[in-house]
């Protein structure tokens, strides 16, 4: 039986189902932050950890490695609007002078250049608390990741284009992380792997490796294939005081990553 260390209940729910299918039994031990989950690694306690891609460090600690990533759900960003604020006639259904909680500058820079006409507010990432406000009207609408799990039927829910408004690295897919030497457990892990999902996560990691700590945190970067089988990659940062936005196309991954960061730095 695998013991596992996950940062949610949600994540580990999903492990436990893929694993499922493999006929592989788990244990979940509780563990919330990624240092405590690789001290857990390291030290023998777990087998895996498992932790949101768009939440790991760019270069993870010596003797911990990505061995497996799941797959990625659309719509990667919601725009959740309560429905007193709707308007079918403006652009994102989004009534003007509207009131938006944002939980990044990226999110706040690249809303804005949507829709100048609305009043952005910077909020910690507590996803409860601002639901709650636009529950009670203090919010017009919010930006939620959709990997977050929140319930959000009682909502006007716009998908956001992952093209047009680039989300966090790697966001969407959890990273199954395991101890380099622990070969039998990196076995069973590639079983449950989506090398089509990594292919282009690995894109995404790749030009977040290049850019700096402050950067890091404007950052956006999507990658996705074709049905042809090319790669295509958006990404968007803060150059200045303006959002500098880039896409490239090719027919394989390779160099990829820093092709689309010379193109913003």
């Amino acid at each position: 039986m695998l013991k596992i260390g996950a940062e949610n209940v949600g994540a580990a729910k999903i492990t436990q189902n893929e694993l499922a299918k493999i006929g592989q039994s788990c244990e979940v031990i509780d563990s919330t932050t990624f240092k405590n989950l690789s001290n857990l690694l390291l030290g023998g306690q777990i087998d895996l950890a498992v932790f949101p891609l768009k939440n790991l460090p760019p270069n993870l600690p010596e003797g911990i490695v990505i061995t497996a990533v799941s797959g990625r759900e659309n719509g990667l960003d919601w725009l959740a609007i309560s429905p007193q604020s709707i308007d079918n006639q403006k652009l994102l259904q989004l009534r003007a002078g509207a009131t938006v909680a944002v939980f990044s500058e990226r999110q706040r820079l690249q809303f804005l250049d949507f829709r100048k006409d609305v009043a952005l507010k910077m909020e910690e990432k507590n996803w409860f608390s601002v639901l709650e406000k636009l529950k009670n009207g203090t919010f017009d609408a919010a930006i939620f990741p959709a990997d977050e799990g929140l319930e959000l039927s009682s909502f006007h829910l716009i998908k956001l284009n992952p093209q047009e408004f680039l989300p966090e690295p790697g966001q969407g897919v959890l990273a199954f992380l395991a101890n380099a030497q622990d070969l039998p457990t990196r076995r069973i892990l590639k079983k449950i792997h989506h090398p089509e999902v990594s292919a282009l996560t690995n894109v995404e990691r790749g030009v977040l490796k290049i850019f700096t700590e402050k950067e890091k945190t404007l950052l956006g970067v999507y990658c996705e294939r074709d049905n042809s089988g090319n790669f295509h990659a958006f990404a968007a940062t803060k150059i200045g005081e303006s959002l500098r936005q880039t896409r490239v196309s090719q027919s394989t991954n390779f160099g990829l990553a820093e092709k689309i960061s010379n193109k913003l730095l």
